[in-house]
């Protein structure tokens, strides 16, 4: 996520003042960063999105089940005949683990004060984890980029309870399952004996199935006089300020 935020950030510098942007390109870099560096249009819209909230839902759901199934063959021989008698015992068992936690980071705290020594391995690039994707690279740049896009010339609403608070949020779920089983079979030959084993078999299997989940939400903190407004906002406060100064000259003209 840390890198996602800086490329986008660079990115919207770069629009405005190119040569900003071209000095960013080490982690010292974006730590070192002084945004008084920035004109005017570039830190109009760098106070949008600087104190945008993220927050992260984990759910790790890991489930194992063994189960063992272990039978055997007695053979009676007698006078006029034989008797069998088959026995088995059964053992299953399963656990499961639940773990729940919520984290929560800011834009401008990602881009300029997590730095690759505390906290980042440096010029590692994580690719996909086909098997634990959640661990793997997740492309959350395109989350980033669709909260941004939404929010700047959308029209982004709050999700319900949360007022006037733009709200973008995704979820990722990814289930692995592992499996293996054990079915073993011994057939022995009757030797005549009073009592005796001619047959043993058994299964043995294993299952684990982890479902891993992370709910991402980025809140845009409240307009108005506290931070820049978006395109979207703006277009809002011009249509309003248009109807209000629309109903001002119908009521002067009726007067």
């Amino acid at each position: 996520m840390r890198d996602a935020v800086r490329q986008k950030a660079k990115e919207a510098i770069a629009r405005r003042q190119p040569e900003i942007a071209a000095k960013l390109v080490t982690d010292e870099d974006f730590l070192k960063f002084d945004f008084a560096v920035l004109g005017r249009d570039a830190q109009n819209i760098v106070n949008v999105y600087k104190d945008t909230l993220i927050g992260y839902d984990w759910n790790f759901d890991i489930t194992e089940k063994n189960d063992v199934t272990v039978g055997a063959d007695v053979l009676n021989t007698f006078s006029r005949g034989t008797f069998g008698l088959g026995a088995s015992v059964t053992n299953n068992r399963e656990r499961n683990n639940v773990e729940t936690f919520r984290e929560l980071d800011s834009f401008v705290k990602l881009a300029t004060m997590v730095s690759n020594t505390d906290y980042c391995k440096p010029d590692v690039y994580k690719p996909k984890n086909y098997m634990y994707p959640i661990t793997g690279n997740l492309n959350l740049i395109s989350y980033v980029k669709k909260y941004l896009d939404h929010n700047q010339s959308g029209n982004l609403a709050g999700a319900p309870g949360s007022k006037d608070l733009a709200t973008y949020s995704v979820k990722l779920k990814f289930t692995t399952v592992w499996n293996s089983e054990l079915t073993p079979d011994l057939n022995l030959s009757s030797r005549g004996l009073t009592w005796e084993v001619v047959g043993v078999d058994g299964s043995f299997d294993n299952t684990r199935t982890d479902v891993h989940q992370v709910s991402i939400v980025m809140v845009l903190p409240a307009g108005g006089d506290e931070r820049s407004l978006t395109i979207a906002e703006q277009r809002v406060r011009a249509e309003l300020e248009y109807l209000r100064l629309r109903d001002d000259l119908r009521s002067f003209a009726n007067r």
